[in-house]
């Protein structure tokens, strides 16, 4: 069955809207990273400036240029993950736990609180409605 104009619009539109809306969420989680970790902006404005004078030399007929960004690459890469594990070095999840359950009154649950759900078509699991209570 073919979809008219107006129904090809319509879901258009709505895939148009949901893009529009997944952007505004990745530009609001990168400026959320860029403020607590602003190296990583430092970073990505280099890589950035570093492609596009590749760029320019390519089409200036540079024919090492191509070599030399893979080299600034790998280097900038090198020191992305350099960052990125002493971020992730710094999380104390001893520390979260502690404030967690002392400060914030949280427990951990209950077995009969637990709900397992077995899918083996997808690790993905989209909760439409409430559980039902057994």
């Amino acid at each position: 069955m073919a979809l008219s104009n107006s129904q090809y619009n319509a879901v258009m539109r709505g895939y148009e809207e949901r893009q529009r809306l997944q952007r505004r969420a990745m530009e609001a989680r990168v400026r959320e990273v860029y403020s607590k970790i602003p190296q990583i902006q430092e970073l990505d404005r280099q890589l950035s400036t570093r492609a596009a004078d590749c760029a320019r030399r390519v089409l200036g007929g540079d024919t090492r240029a191509r070599e030399h960004l893979k080299e600034e690459l790998a280097d900038l890469k090198e020191e992305n993950t350099t960052k990125y594990n002493a971020v992730v070095d710094s999380v104390n999840l001893d520390e979260i736990r502690e404030r967690a359950i002392n400060q914030l009154g949280m427990t951990y649950a209950a077995a009969d609180q637990i709900v397992e759900y077995d899918n083996p078509a997808s690790d993905y699991v989209k909760q439409y409605e409430n559980f039902p209570k057994n």
